[in-house]
């Protein structure tokens, strides 16, 4: 008797092995709507943490006034001390009683009004004072606090006044 093949032919099962790759390749190149949920959601997750990032780097940011050079340089010179009389004198400040480009090492004019003693005069103070520090206390409320070194009866008038200014009389140069 004849031998008869039971299998496939050899090209009948290349052709089947064919077929179901060429299916296997289609269906893995589809995507499914799961599949694309799942992308969008994650590029719209990475574009919210990268703005997050730089709200962040962004808002944090924002130019700190405070600067403090001479005052350091000044207590180097002095082994670490102020010199006797002198002072360091924290004048809180409005947004407006100062001009807005004085800077550390400027000298100002302390202006002072309403005084304790019942004279509603402004008056400027003789002694010399010289910008150390800038900073801004609050954002909400435009409040700074100025330090300036000078004489120490210059911390007593300022104490003593209600409202105080400050006048740039010279600019520091760098």
């Amino acid at each position: 008797m004849p031998d008869i093949p039971v299998g496939p032919s050899p090209s009948s099962g290349n052709d089947r092995l064919q077929a179901l790759r060429q299916s296997s390749q289609s269906l893995a190149g589809m995507s499914t709507p799961r599949k694309i949920r799942i992308d969008l959601l994650l590029g719209v997750m990475g574009i919210l943490l990268v703005i997050a990032f730089l709200f962040v780097s962004l808002g944090s940011s924002s130019p700190e006034i405070t600067t403090q050079t001479s005052v350091v340089a000044q207590q180097e010179e002095n082994g670490g001390q102020i010199n006797l009389g002198d002072a360091l004198i924290a004048i809180s400040l409005e947004e407006g009683s100062f001009p807005p480009e004085v800077s550390v090492g400027d000298q100002v004019r302390i202006i002072v009004t309403s005084n304790t003693d019942g004279t509603e005069v402004a008056r400027g103070l003789d002694a010399e004072t010289i910008v150390q520090s800038i900073q801004e206390t609050s954002t909400v409320g435009g409040r700074f606090v100025v330090t300036v070194s000078g004489v120490e009866s210059v911390a007593e008038e300022v104490a003593s006044s209600d409202t105080v200014h400050l006048a740039v009389i010279r600019k520091f140069q760098q």
